[in-house]
């Protein structure tokens, strides 16, 4: 497995940093669901990893103090609605292309199901070709490993180069918030067994996802 150049745009949402204590009052295992679709000659399969209460109130940045909590409310929504983290298996030109790979171990017991929804849909994970890492949040990043090893021996895996010299550098880390430090390590941790073998070769000229 090889690490190389993620060279199309990423966009998904901001993912919490430090949700493990969160996610222990969630259901105590993964939601394991499928959906699929076409798009012209795509198969496109999305893949849930599960779901966690996202403390929005937290997250969400208002304009004035007081402002977001009533919004929430309006909604008929809480503080920290439940909220689906999924990742997306593309089926186009004979090969199999995996988007993101949700949280592994990294978030909690209400996550990591990806790899039993990936069964569920009638995949394998050393059927998957290749991983497009849209960014090392761990809740796209988590997925690679297990046990400390690669969870898709076939795959390649490309990850944008300054997403990953924000995420594995350890002088970031020590400037970043208490918060989010851990988020770091995930990165460090998913990203190793597959750089340690195989070396890695990251350019891209795309801007790192910040903390949320």
């Amino acid at each position: 497995m090889r690490i190389l150049p993620l060279l199309i745009g990423a966009a998904a949402f901001l993912a919490p940093m430090a949700v493990p204590a969160l996610c222990a009052a969630a259901e105590p295992s993964p939601t394991v669901a499928t959906f699929r679709l076409k798009v012209g000659e795509a198969s496109i399969v999305a893949l849930s990893d599960g779901v966690f209460p996202l403390p929005a109130d937290q997250l969400l940045i208002a304009d004035r103090p007081g402002v977001v909590e009533p919004l929430l409310q309006k909604a008929g929504l809480p503080a920290a609605p439940e909220t689906t983290v999924n990742a997306f298996l593309i089926e186009v030109g004979g090969r199999r292309i995996l988007v993101d790979t949700g949280s592994g171990a990294l978030l909690g017991p209400s996550l990591g199901g990806l790899a039993a929804s990936l069964k569920a849909a009638g995949y394998a994970p050393d059927q998957i070709d290749e991983i497009l890492i849209t960014h090392l949040h761990p809740d796209h990043v988590g997925g690679l490993t297990a046990d400390g090893g690669a969870v898709f021996p076939n795959a390649t895996v490309r990850v944008a180069k300054a997403d990953a010299d924000y995420w594995l550098d350890k002088a970031h880390q020590a400037s970043a918030d208490a918060s989010v430090k851990g988020a770091f390590d995930g990165a460090a941790a998913s990203l190793a067994p597959i750089s340690q073998r195989e070396g890695s070769s990251l350019s891209s000229p795309a801007k790192p996802c910040p903390p949320a």
